[in-house]
């Protein structure tokens, strides 16, 4: 990915408008998800899911059951094909996001943690 603080700048904007639509165009078709707030919305019982229509039906989700949903970065560190966010989340969570690209330039596939075990519940 040429310009990783571009794309974070990006995803973060379109989170914090609740703009479904532009936070989608991040994501490839084939994205995939494993993240315990897919188990604490009732999403999914695993934890995980994959392609963009799941997820965009997981994003419409969290944006009605948390409509104060606004994320604060707190950093962003790198790796190879891949970026970890770390910010405050929802109910003020420590989260991290770990976001791997494909050759497009698009994410594929992000493993989400959380710093409480409360979302799982």
């Amino acid at each position: 990915m040429n310009n990783v603080n571009q794309f974070v700048d990006s995803w973060l904007v379109a989170c914090n408008k609740h703009d479904l639509p532009a936070i989608l165009t991040h994501y490839s078709e084939d994205f995939e998800i494993h993240s315990p707030m897919l188990i604490r919305l009732g999403i999914s019982t695993t934890g995980k899911l994959q392609g963009k229509t799941k997820i965009a039906e997981y994003w419409q989700q969290a944006l009605i059951s948390f409509p104060d949903l606004h994320f604060t970065l707190q950093q962003i560190t790198l790796g190879v094909d891949c970026v970890a966010i770390s910010y405050l989340s929802v109910m003020q969570l420590p989260a991290t996001e770990i976001m791997f690209w494909n050759s497009s330039g698009k994410i594929n596939k992000v493993l989400a943690c959380y710093g409480s075990e409360k979302v799982i519940s």
